[in-house]
């Protein structure tokens, strides 16, 4: 259930910009996302590699979390 919604949610979008192990959600829902962002300490390294490196956007900023990474890259 909570996959569907992900993929209606994300269709009614014009980008979908994931915060760390949002993108393997993400992926498991079959959306591979235009940015990933954060830290990816807790995004699986066989996720990390299915989405280009031109999507990605990694941040070792230890002042904010990864949702304020997201909302900072957008």
């Amino acid at each position: 259930m909570a996959l569907e919604r992900l993929r209606a949610e994300a269709a009614r979008c014009t980008a979908l910009v994931a915060a760390d192990a949002g993108a393997a959600l993400g992926l498991a829902a079959g959306l591979l996302p235009d940015a990933g962002v954060g830290d990816f300490d807790s995004l699986p390294a066989e996720a990390r590699a299915r989405i280009p490196l031109e999507r990605q956007h990694p941040s070792d900023d230890q002042g904010s979390n990864d949702l304020e990474k997201a909302l900072a890259f957008v």
